[in-house]
């Protein structure tokens, strides 16, 4: 068996587990995906912040 077959099962095999888990967690899931998205919004928005104070100053 070569390496790229075998951790391409593997990986196959992992993809299989996270969409079970997935399907049983879709609370989680979601909350996990809202924390994401607002944590990710306040980054743009404090980097936007910053970017916009060094045109001004410029």
């Amino acid at each position: 068996m070569l390496q790229t077959e075998k951790s391409d099962k593997a990986r196959e095999a992992q993809r299989q587990y996270l969409r079970e888990w997935r399907k049983k967690n879709k609370d989680k899931v979601r909350q996990y995906n809202e924390k994401y998205w607002q944590r990710k919004g306040e980054s743009l928005s404090t980097e936007r912040g910053e970017q916009d104070a060094e045109t001004q100053k410029g």
